[in-house]
């Protein structure tokens, strides 16, 4: 069983300079960004792969033609599993697909793939922020594929930093379906209130880091939909949402 290490609310931001600029205000990015750096990712994989067998396909030709028809059996499949599962992803995110064993490995390469774009993002200049934007689009676009009307246990997971006016807003309309709402002050206290409740699916609100980490917290099986917060005060203070946004996001539901 996996460990979790507690995750306090607002850890992401220790590295803070507590200056307050556009860009920590808002990250409004679209799911163009993580899929094109994925694409990079992708390509890197398969260079990286290919060279490997380059490498080694000398010795395995010394050791016999079954070993280096052997690597290079497994260099293609290699290389076929990163390219479907690949396309499988882009799929994903036109239309729903039931493939319940491939959407499993899918998820398995979304998470490959999200590690490693927001280094490679990270490493050509752009804003971790804006690149974690991007991924938690891609990740709401398909949930929105997902069959959502016949999910009745739905719960709603809030920072301690939304303004109050917010959260009342919030709860005001989720009372209306019985969805209780929960506000979260650490990673420890989310998963325990999901697996005590044991929801259909999830509507979270927080800053784009600490969505990053409560999506690879949570089960695959349950479906999130995130939901970036605005922070005109800076991280952590008096943050706020587009309640038409989270109107819109309870239709899915209904």
């Amino acid at each position: 069983m996996n460990q979790h290490q507690d995750r306090q609310l607002g850890d992401e931001w220790v590295d803070w300079d507590g200056e307050i600029s556009s860009e920590i205000i808002d990250n409004h990015s679209s799911p163009l960004l993580f899929l094109s750096l994925s694409l990079v990712c992708f390509f890197i994989s398969v260079f990286l792969v290919s060279f490997l067998y380059y490498l080694i396909s000398p010795r395995l030709s010394l050791l016999g033609q079954i070993y280096l028809s052997s690597g290079r059996f497994l260099l293609y499949l290699i290389l076929f599993l990163f390219a479907f599962f690949y396309l499988l992803i882009l799929l994903k995110t036109i239309k729903k697909i039931k493939l319940p064993v491939l959407n499993k490995f899918a998820d398995f390469f979304i998470g490959f793939f999200s590690h490693y774009s927001l280094k490679l993002g990270i490493l050509f200049g752009i804003r971790k922020d804006k690149i974690l934007n991007s991924y938690i689009m891609f990740n709401n676009s398909l949930i929105e594929k997902l069959d959502l009307k016949n999910l009745t246990k739905i719960m709603i997971l809030l920072p301690r930093c939304l303004s109050k006016n917010i959260i009342e807003e919030i709860k005001k309309s989720a009372s209306k379906f019985n969805y209780p709402v929960f506000i979260v002050p650490g990673g420890d206290l989310a998963r325990a209130k999901i697996k005590e409740y044991k929801p259909d699916a999830i509507i979270a609100v927080a800053c784009e880091r600490d969505l990053y980490s409560g999506l690879k917290d949570t089960p695959s099986h349950i479906p999130v939909y995130a939901i970036p917060n605005i922070r005109p005060d800076g991280p952590c203070k008096n943050t706020c949402i587009d309640y038409n946004t989270f109107d819109k996001v309870l239709k899915l539901f209904r």
